[in-house]
This record gives C-alpha cells, sequence and structure tokens, in this order.
C-alpha cells in the first residue's frame, strides 16, 4: 500500500461547511486504500485526534492545544518529510502553496483546489459583495497551478475551463461522492428548507428568498420555512419573518431532511460545486435552486431538480409541488439516480485512484 498524506489546515473533523465535507469525504475514500497521513496545520485537540483513529490514520501536528505561525508550520513539514517517505502528498486548498519547496521531487503534488479563486473574485465582485478569503487573478492562480503535478476540481465547469489553461492531463474532475438515502414524500406540503453555513453568498441568497420570494408567499399558514445551520446567525433579524423559524445548526442530517418537504438552494454567486444541491439530492428532496446552485450539474432528459431563474419562478415551482405530489416523487426517483449514476465513490473518485492508487 501507498504511503500518502493530506496537507491541510481546514478543521476538517467538523461537521458543517462544504469544504469541511470534502476533505472528510476524501479521507474515508483513501483511508482503507493506502497507508493514509494527515499533516494538520491547525489547533489540535482531541475531536482531531480521535477522528483520525477512526479511520486508522496517522497524524502530523504540532502541540496539542498549540496553533503556531508559518515557520513552525514549516518546520512540521519539513521534519515530517525528513524522515518519512511519500507516494503523494494531497494539498487542501492553493494558499498552502507555500510549502512546496519543502516536498520532495519525487513525490507527487497534487492540489485540491476545491474552487478557482480568480473566478470566485469575479462573482463576488459581480454582486458587489466583499471577496471572501485570499485574492488572486488568473495567471497566478494559473501558474501556482502548474506547480503541481495534477490539480483537482470538484465542479466539472471548473475542470473544463481549466483544461485548456494547464498542462495536458494536469486538471481532474474529482467531486464529492454522496451515497442516496431516500426519505420521505409526504402527502401534504408543510415545511420548506434551507440549510447553509455563515458564508457570504448562503446569507445574500437567504436574505434574497425571504424578501424577493417568501414575502409574496400566500400560505404561510399552513407552510412554514425552516432555515437550518448557520446561516441564521447573520440574518436581519429585524426583517419580517412570518413564518420563519430558525433552527441553527443541525446534528442530524438525515433527520432534517425527514422533516422538510421541499428544499431550496437560492445561492446567486460564489465558485465551485454547490454541495449543498448534492446532498439535497442524495436524500432524494424535490430541489428547486438558481442557475448558479446548479453550477456543474447537468440536466439530464429526466430532470432531477428544478431551476429557477427568478423569484416568479420560485413561487410558481413551489406551488406546482406543493399541489402535485406525483411530481415531488418523480423528481425524488430521477435525484436518487442521479446520485447514484454520477457521485458514487467509485465513480468520483476514479480519476484521482488512476494516478494515485
Amino acid at each position: 500500500m501507498k504511503n500518502i498524506v493530506i496537507i491541510t489546515d481546514v478543521d476538517f473533523y467538523n461537521e458543517g461547511a462544504g469544504h469541511r465535507m470534502r476533505i472528510r469525504d476524501m479521507i474515508s475514500y483513501l483511508a482503507p486504500k493506502c497507508k493514509l497521513h494527515i499533516i494538520y496545520l491547525g489547533l489540535v485537540n482531541m475531536q482531531v485526534n480521535d477522528f483520525c483513529k477512526s479511520f486508522n490514520t496517522q497524524l502530523f501536528a504540532l502541540d496539542l492545544n498549540s496553533q503556531l505561525d508559518e515557520p513552525e508550520y514549516v518546520n512540521l513539514v519539513k521534519k515530517v518529510f525528513s524522515i518519512n517517505t511519500f507516494h503523494s502528498s494531497i494539498f487542501q486548498f492553493i494558499h498552502l502553496s507555500y510549502l512546496l519547496k519543502w516536498i520532495p521531487l519525487n513525490t507527487v503534488k497534487i492540489l485540491d483546489a476545491h474552487d478557482i479563486i480568480h473566478e470566485r473574485v469575479r462573482s463576488f465582485n459581480n454582486f458587489n459583495a466583499a471577496n471572501w478569503g485570499y485574492i488572486l487573478d488568473q495567471n497566478i492562480e494559473i501558474q501556482i497551478f502548474e506547480c503541481y503535478d495534477y490539480v483537482l476540481f470538484i465542479c466539472e465547469t471548473d475542470h473544463l475551463n481549466m483544461v485548456g489553461h494547464l498542462s495536458s492531463g494536469k486538471s481532474l474532475y474529482v467531486p464529492l461522492s454522496a451515497k442516496p438515502i431516500p426519505t420521505a414524500i409526504n402527502d401534504n406540503v408543510t415545511s420548506i428548507g434551507f440549510l447553509g453555513s455563515e458564508y457570504t453568498p448562503n446569507v445574500d441568497g437567504l436574505n434574497y428568498f425571504i424578501d424577493s420570494v417568501w414575502q409574496y408567499f400566500p400560505h404561510k399558514e399552513s407552510v412554514q420555512f425552516n432555515v437550518f445551520g448557520n446561516v441564521s446567525t447573520r440574518l436581519d433579524h429585524k426583517k419580517n419573518l412570518e413564518g420563519v423559524k430558525l433552527n441553527g445548526y443541525v446534528n442530524n442530517l438525515e433527520e432534517m431532511y425527514e422533516s422538510i418537504d421541499i428544499i431550496i438552494n437560492p445561492v446567486r454567486f460564489g465558485s465551485g460545486l454547490k454541495i449543498k444541491s448534492i446532498e439535497a439530492l442524495s436524500y432524494g428532496k424535490p430541489l428547486i435552486t438558481t442557475p448558479h446552485g446548479a453550477r456543474g450539474l447537468n440536466l439530464e432528459s429526466h430532470p432531477a431538480f428544478i431551476i429557477a431563474n427568478n423569484p416568479e419562478d420560485f413561487l410558481l415551482h413551489i406551488s406546482q409541488l406543493s399541489q402535485n405530489k406525483h411530481m415531488r416523487q418523480r423528481l425524488q426517483y430521477n435525484a436518487l439516480s442521479f446520485v447514484r449514476r454520477k457521485f458514487s465513490a467509485s465513480e468520483a473518485y476514479a480519476p484521482l485512484s488512476k494516478v494515485l492508487l
């Protein structure tokens, strides 16, 4: 079995937010197939130790409860590579590329990009939103991509965009994997749901839906809009929240999806794959989303979800789904089939397995 190391500063052992889900998903796929190691450049606690032990994965980190600075993380990486030989190193996010110079030449270097920074910057600017995280222009970002042997993109749109810019074979489409978990389709619609972190596009999407769609929804006495996740912590509570319930952090996703009849993803900008859309489809819930929320998900002859181009579309589709159980059942069937075909672990990770295992 090959020695493979993941390098990350993301608190992947915690749940919530798509970037954590991605890293946990990759760990769960790779751990049984190789000798997996993790260099963690973050605050070490018993949670991360327990998580790594549960996957029989070796953890390299600094002292317990110590979060140090960049030079000390460089020293940690140098030390780990001085006493271990790895076939491959997987960097989680481009901002850790400052560590590349310490990786031996014979180690395959892989960047799990998650998204394309310059595309994200452009998308945020188009909505006059303050940019989140770091900023790179296209030329510099592509130059950094070229420093790696392979670059992984979780969104097929991003992968196809980069194929023409990067050396042949360098760009790989490796989405998140998902398992179909069918939930109940009830006779009557009583709950519409939205799940999101406090990420700026989620907050914008929620405000957009409440202001432009929900306030005009005529059946608030019989249907409740349930908001799940930390997105509600950044919602303007001075809004008219009639018929809206803020549920906060979700401990059990399956219970949450069982409790709702229709799920929305009203996100309008950002980048990468909309993991919450994949998640909703994996639970077989009728999904209404924006064109951006469907980014990277190709519509098929038997659609697995509905796209709303404007507030009027949202209202129309919610009304149609509420009155038609058969339509909701058909969407569930299509969604579960879509996830089974496109996002099984073997399908999602096939390109990575080919170069890694």
